[in-house]
Formats: C-alpha cells, structure tokens, sequence
C-alpha cells in the first residue's frame, strides 16, 4: 500500500472528527445554557409566612388557647398584593370564616384555639384579586392544663318567646336561687330565621343583664315547637327529625338558620356555647350523623371561633359510637354533653372520656322521674352532689318553662 496515500487519509479523517468535535462542543453548550436559562426564568412562588406567638408561647407550646398569629404574604414579582385574609381552626371551617382586611406584613391577630390539648393547627388563606390561594397553615402543640374547678348550676328555660316583662321575672328568680347558666331553644316553627334569631339576641341582652350565660339549642330532635320553620317537613308526624334531614336535607334548610343566627348573636359575651341539636341521635347510619355533625361544627366555628360548641347528645351511647369514636372525629366540638333519663344507667364512659382528654362536661337534663314523684327533689340532689364531685363544669335541672 501507498504510505501517502494512507498519510494523507488518515488525516482527511482526523480533520473531519475535529469539525465535528468543534461542531458539536457549541451546540451542547448552547443546549446547556438555553436549559439554565429556561430554569432560573421559571415563575417564583407566592410565599406566606405564619407565626404563632404570645405570652403563652414558646417553642412551639402554649399553655393557653388564646394567642396570637402574625401574618406575612410575599408575593412573586407579577403576582398581586392579597387584599384580605380568613383563618380557621379547620380546613373544614375555613370557607365560613369571616374574610378581613390585610392592611400590611406582619399583620398581628388575636387568635383562639379550639379546646382539648394536643395538636393545633391553625389554617390561612389570602384572597390575591377575586382568588383565594391554597390553604397555609402553621402548627402549635396546646398542652394539657387542669379543667377549671368551677362549678355552676343551669336551668332549662326552653320557650324564651314570652313576653319580655314576663321574661325578666324568670330571669330573676333564676338568678336570685343561684343559678349561672341557662339552656334555651331558639328555633320556633311558626316563626321565620329573621325572628328566631332576633329574638335570641334581645333573650341574651336580657340575660346578660342578670349575669346569666346561655346556651342556644340550634334545633330539637323531637317533634316540638322548638325547631327552625324550614325544617318542618322533615318530622313528617313522626316523633323525631327523619333519616332524609341528616343525610342531605339539612343543608338548604337548617344551615341557613344556623349561619343566620350565629352572624346576628355571636358578638354577645355571654354564650357559654353553641349546641348543635336537643339530643339528636343514630336514625340507621352514624357516618351520616357524624358527617352532619362535622358539617354544621365547621359552620359555627368558621364564623364564631370565639365560642366552645357542643353536640347536645344524650350521650355517646344514643349515637352508636363509643366515646373515642365520635368525639375524636369532631375538631371543632369543645365540650361533652350528658343527659340523665330515668332508669338508664349514668354514661360513665363518656365522663371518663372527658377527664383523660381535658374536655369539661355539661350535664344538660336531669330527666329523673315524674314530677309528681315526691323523692324527684331527692334524686337531682343526688345526682348533683355526685356530679359535682366528678369535676363536671354545669349541671342543668329540668325545664322551667315550655311551649
């Protein structure tokens, strides 16, 4: 073979792999660099900051539901200031809450978490334009504190629409014989929401000037006069509310009447608690019962974090659940609520319950026999004194009034 010839080959080759080496080095480089610089044009998120703070916090602890939150919203370089905010105990609360301004960063906020220690988690969103940004939400660990040893004796005063002179007088008597705390129906179904709820709040303007507490019972599971006028259709003659309400119909009817009421009353001080229902029970699925449960809690709470709620069950038994079962699924109901009925056995469970997760108990009726029974006054008596030594906060005697 020709030397030359194979010279002169071999470096026609070697110039062609260094074309296109040289070729080729500037392209991956521009691939490289184009790529970078897709990446680091990419949109920077919105960024929100929330902080737990107070006189009772510290390092992530607080001895106290009532704090405070600071609020701070970055947004990115195109993206729109919030104009305003909402803040919730739940994420199931937070599209009832009320939608306030935000003026600035660090924007400061009184805050009160709901009872019972463990956990907390506090839920934000901001409204940036006409949209609001996925929940933020910021965590603090409320430690167990002892239940306050107060105990205060309640009365059932079920029809507050008397006339309001009559009224006083009750009031009085009531508060001259020692009793705090009062349990009253708001609903009436021969009145609309607008009056019900106008009339519980003159009811707690009265009360309050007898240094009275209140609990409004929001319906009644029997087929009485103390339930909203929408949901008349939902006893159907029967002796207690049907299946239908719990499953869909309350939310048309009875939520409205609840979300009335609330707004109108929940700037009056002396609501000890909201209750959702008048012993309302297990009809034939308690998810169905535990989901309206849920539902109406978040409702109360997005718009009155202020105030404790209660579910108003005779006890855990009446809604075929165990104690754990049915309170650990509700975040937004604070208390735990007891009703004694004649010949039933005491719902020692739920009370047990109570004290081992730091609830405070309301024993709401005293049902103990017929009032022409001679020993009644001292089977209440009894039950007092047993209750209160159990650390129960209020013990209610049976109603004073009626429809």
């Amino acid at each position: 073979m020709n030397s030359n010839k194979f010279f002169t080959g071999k470096v026609i080759v070697n110039l062609i792999s260094l074309v296109v080496i040289l070729v080729t080095i500037p392209v991956g480089i521009y691939l490289t660099t184009h790529k970078q610089t897709i990446q680091s044009s990419a949109a920077t998120p919105d960024q929100t900051h929330i902080e737990i703070f107070g006189p009772n916090v510290k390092n992530n602890q607080t001895s106290s539901r009532d704090i405070q939150v600071r609020l701070t919203y970055v947004p990115a370089s195109q993206s729109a200031f919030p104009v305003s905010f909402r803040i919730a105990n739940s994420k199931e609360a937070l599209p009832y809450s009320q939608e306030q301004l935000f003026s600035q960063n660090n924007q400061e906020i009184n805050w009160r978490l709901n009872s019972a220690p463990g956990l907390k988690v506090v839920y934000v969103q901001f409204k940036v334009v006409d949209s609001w940004t996925d929940p933020d939400l910021q965590t603090v660990n409320l430690n167990a504190t002892p239940l306050s040893a107060k105990f205060e004796l309640g009365s059932n005063l079920a029809d507050i629409n008397i006339k309001p002179e009559d009224l006083d007088k009750q009031l009085k008597i009531l508060a001259d014989s020692g009793i705090k705390d009062l349990r009253v129906f708001v609903g009436r179904s021969d009145l609309t929401d607008d009056q019900s709820a106008s009339n519980l709040n003159a009811f707690l303007t009265l009360a309050e000037s007898h240094q009275l507490s209140v609990i409004p019972v929001l319906i009644d599971d029997y087929s009485t006069n103390f339930h909203p006028q929408s949901t008349n259709s939902y006893y159907n003659q029967l002796s207690s509310l049907d299946y239908t309400f719990f499953d869909q119909g309350y939310e048309d009817t009875y939520l409205e009447f609840v979300k009335k009421v609330v707004t109108l009353n929940m700037s009056h001080s002396n609501i000890l608690a909201w209750e959702i229902g008048n012993e309302l029970a297990n009809k034939t699925n308690s998810t169905t019962l535990i989901n309206f449960f849920k539902t109406t809690s978040a409702v109360i709470k997005g718009l009155d974090p202020d105030h404790d709620v209660a579910l108003g069950v005779t006890s855990s038994a009446s809604t075929s659940l165990l104690p754990l079962q049915l309170y650990t699924n509700l975040d937004n109901i604070d208390l735990v609520t007891i009703h004694l009925k004649a010949g039933q056995p005491r719902p020692i469970e739920d009370l047990n319950w109570a004290k081992q997760h730091q609830r405070a108990v309301l024993v709401e009726d005293t049902n103990l026999g017929d009032s022409k029974d001679k020993s009644l006054s001292d089977k209440i008596s009894s039950e007092e004194s047993f209750w209160q030594n159990q650390g129960v906060s209020s013990f209610f005697t049976n109603t004073i009034n009626s429809q």
